[in-house]
């Protein structure tokens, strides 16, 4: 059974045919006619907002995505109004705002007030100032929309979407929209079901997000960003040892490139397109951070290597790579003489496990492995330790005995307290015997 009740999908159909895919339409910035290309997707059965969405958004090859409701409720006319803040490079996303003081229809007044609960709900639990967060006019980046993992299949995309926006950080601007809304009589579907699980939405998504953004690894990393103490921790061991000029190679999402770049000048470096578009979204405004596209097995590009760095940090890098040597060898060749290489990897061979393979870990370094690699890439060792005991007997117990094949957040939150008051003392008093990591400065030897 379809359950398409108010004949859309046979509408749709009779005016593509009817226009053959293409139709002539007065462009809204230059107003003369421009042929475009339409292409209808359908389910077989009706499964809701959210779940179109998702098919629309996989489908899009642009640069720019906007969901407009196709009730025709909010303006098309407004498409200049809504795309600016993003052309001009102000936002990676824009949602239009019906409270921002634009001439409008009067409607029901328990509908809008329940709208603007909501809001106050989601903005109470995200953190962000928004008027309207249940607007149907909602304009990304598609560098960003691509990248975040959405669940919803009905109108829990609007807080879902929300949620994970803050979560990712994403600059997000609000313009004032018109909005000319339907009533019940002239056939808006809304109800008191749809609102109360939004307000189950916003709990869930904010609070407990699940998976933010498609791919594991991306994941993975934005999960471990959240222990600021344990990353912070990493930083004081290795900030002593940077140059004013680093070059990061992998930089993920940018958990260590925030704590570089108030003190040293950045070039930030990746290859998936998801962090990059992260990468973008958090520095586009930080004067001391460069973003440059880089795959470190392939050639250097030439804007890294007509820069003069003092310091390469690679933090859980290599453990991804196959040729591990090489890549050393290429990062040697880009260090002037005596300059220093930070390396931090995952360490201990025998916790290899199925989380280590889910992440593309290739491998698990010993102090010895590591000393070695290094020094056959024509590095001298500065300095070699072992790091984090407890995170250790954690991954022993949950990833491997209990075959765990994620870290949950509630554990990433508690190890993160116990990280504040535990690694200073690893750092200050002693270096343990073994660690989850292993830690090593390595200088680039004198020919």
């Amino acid at each position: 059974e379809n359950n398409w009740g108010d004949g859309l999908r046979d509408i749709l159909s009779r005016w593509l045919n009817k226009h053959q895919g293409n139709i002539l339409y007065k462009d809204l910035f230059e107003k003369n006619l421009a042929s475009t290309s339409f292409r209808l997707l359908l389910h077989e059965k009706n499964k809701g907002k959210g779940a179109a969405l998702r098919t629309g958004i996989e489908e899009t090859s642009g640069d720019i995505l906007l969901i407009q409701d196709a009730d025709l409720e909010y303006d098309p006319f407004e498409y200049p109004k809504l795309l600016t803040p993003i052309l001009n490079g102000d936002a990676e996303v824009v949602f239009g705002s019906r409270y921002l003081g634009e001439t409008r229809r009067v409607l029901n007044f328990r509908h809008t007030h329940i709208n603007k609960i909501l809001t106050l709900m989601s903005n109470f639990l995200s953190n962000l100032n928004l008027t309207d967060m249940e607007t149907c006019y909602k304009v990304f980046k598609s560098s960003i929309i691509k990248t975040i993992s959405l669940k919803s299949d009905r109108f829990g995309f609007e807080p879902e979407i929300t949620a994970k926006l803050a979560h990712l950080g994403c600059i997000i601007y609000e313009v004032p929209i018109s909005y000319s809304g339907r009533t019940y009589e002239e056939g808006k579907k809304i109800g008191v079901r749809d609102a109360l699980m939004a307000f189950w939405y916003i709990f869930k998504y904010n609070l407990f997000p699940g998976q933010i953004v498609k791919d594991l690894k991306t994941q993975d990393t934005y999960r471990m960003s959240e222990a600021v103490n344990y990353n912070r921790e990493i930083f004081n061991n290795i900030k002593d040892y940077c140059g004013q000029r680093i070059l990061e190679a992998a930089a993920g999402i940018g958990s260590f490139t925030s704590l570089f770049k108030n003190k040293h000048e950045v070039t930030a470096t990746d290859i998936d397109k998801t962090s990059l578009a992260i990468l973008s979204n958090r520095f586009q405004t930080s004067l001391n951070v460069e973003l440059q596209k880089w795959d470190l097995t392939s050639v250097v590009p030439v804007e890294i290597s007509n820069t003069k760095y003092n310091t390469i940090t690679a933090i859980n890098v290599l453990e991804h790579i196959e040729d591990d040597v090489t890549v050393l060898k290429q990062f040697n060749s880009i260090l002037p003489e005596k300059g220093n290489l930070v390396v931090m990897s995952p360490s201990s061979k025998f916790l290899f496990s199925r989380l280590d393979t889910k992440l593309g870990h290739k491998r698990r370094y010993s102090k010895k492995e590591l000393k070695q690699k290094l020094e056959a890439a024509g590095f001298k060792i500065k300095k070699i330790f072992n790091y984090n005991m407890p995170g250790f007997l954690g991954w022993l117990l949950f990833i491997k005995i209990f075959n765990k094949d994620l870290i949950p957040k509630s554990e990433i939150r508690l190890f993160d307290l116990f990280a504040r008051y535990y690694l200073p003392l690893e750092r200050r008093l002693f270096k343990p015997p073994f660690g989850l990591s292993v830690i090593a400065i390595a200088e680039k030897e004198t020919n």
